[in-house]
């Protein structure tokens, strides 16, 4: 878990860093964080990898702030996986351009809480064709 970076119950801030070209083989391509508290500012994520959360996964809170995940790849939750009970807020962030090879939540697959502030959600990719019959 978490390709750079794995936290498990402290807060963890990180601050004008780039995540880039990092491998976990189950969770957290970059950083895997929870439970607690993740906060991220001025920030980037770009080309991570995992089997969910390919940039970020989080079993806590966190936040991102002026920061980007962008082309990124997992099974699920391409850019961001927010598990459940977790909550993320993006403020003047951008998830761009990830993909998720099952099909689930390019951008941003969530089973908890998210609150979007400011920020873009594109281009994200879904690699798996789940409408039968269209």
């Amino acid at each position: 878990m978490g390709g750079a970076i794995f936290s498990s119950g402290g807060p963890l801030t990180i601050a004008d860093t780039t995540f880039s070209t990092n491998t976990a083989s189950v969770e957290g391509g970059a950083v895997a964080s929870g439970p607690g508290t993740l906060t991220i500012t001025h920030s980037s994520f770009s080309g991570n990898h995992s089997g969910n959360g390919g940039g970020i996964i989080n079993f806590g809170t966190a936040r991102l702030d002026n920061s980007a995940v962008t082309d990124n790849t997992a099974n699920t939750g391409g850019g961001i996986y927010n598990g459940t009970s977790s909550t993320l807020t993006l403020r003047h962030s951008a998830v761009t351009e990830n993909t998720a090879t099952s099909g689930n939540g390019s951008g941003i697959f969530n089973l908890g809480a998210v609150t979007l502030i400011n920020s873009t959600v594109s281009q994200n990719n879904p690699t798996t064709n789940q409408c039968d019959g269209c």
